[in-house]
């Protein structure tokens, strides 16, 4: 949900940006890691999964950050239409490909409309 904040602040999604960073460097770093460690990954699932997870991570720079310093809601939506599939996507190569949407939901919270958001939260 998008809120208003009072004239000359930002909102709070917007305060902690840089925290958002870091979690999702965490995350992604974590979920990257799984794909070699989990010994029940085929070579398939590995490399396919790898190339998803950089493509969010790319998707994410190159867009979603501008996003978290004020961007407008038709970005957001632009942001949230490919990061949902990518998202879903390396959950359904890899069930710990979930742990990416612990920066999804965050994401269609703070970027989208009140109702886009529950449309995308219920897509995911």
């Amino acid at each position: 949900m998008v809120v208003n904040a009072p004239a000359g602040e930002r909102h709070e999604w917007k305060r902690v940006a840089r925290g958002w960073y870091l979690a999702y460097g965490v995350l992604a770093a974590i979920t990257g890691a799984l794909f070699f460690v989990d010994d029940t990954v085929s070579p398939a699932q590995r490399w396919g999964g790898l190339v998803v997870l950089v493509a969010l991570c790319c998707w994410y720079a190159a867009i979603g950050t501008k996003l978290m310093h004020g961007g407008g809601h038709g970005r957001g939506l632009l942001y949230v239409s490919l990061a949902l599939p990518l998202t879903v996507g390396l959950y359904a190569i890899v069930p710990f490909g979930a742990v990416m949407l612990c920066m999804l939901y965050p994401h269609i919270w703070s970027m989208l409309r009140l109702r886009q958001a529950l449309a995308a939260t219920v897509a995911a």
